[in-house]
């Protein structure tokens, strides 16, 4: 399990919240199934709640993120 704060824009509003993590790492990727904790969220964040996932190798990182705001 690990934590990521994100900060950006999402929908044109912007904030912080954290996600969640919980994935494994083979083959110089990692894949990761994620949720956005409870409660995290500021800014034009605050109520967002959702999931996905990401995975991330030495040249890119993809967030896919299914919310609600």
């Amino acid at each position: 399990v690990g934590y990521e704060q994100v900060t950006g824009t999402l929908a044109g509003r912007e904030g912080t919240f954290v996600l969640e993590a919980r994935g494994e790492h083979s083959g110089g990727v990692a894949r990761t199934d994620v949720r956005v904790v409870p409660d995290s969220g500021t800014g034009g964040l605050v109520g967002l709640r959702g999931e996905g996932s990401h995975a991330a190798d030495a040249m890119e990182y993809t967030l896919t993120l299914d919310y609600d705001l």
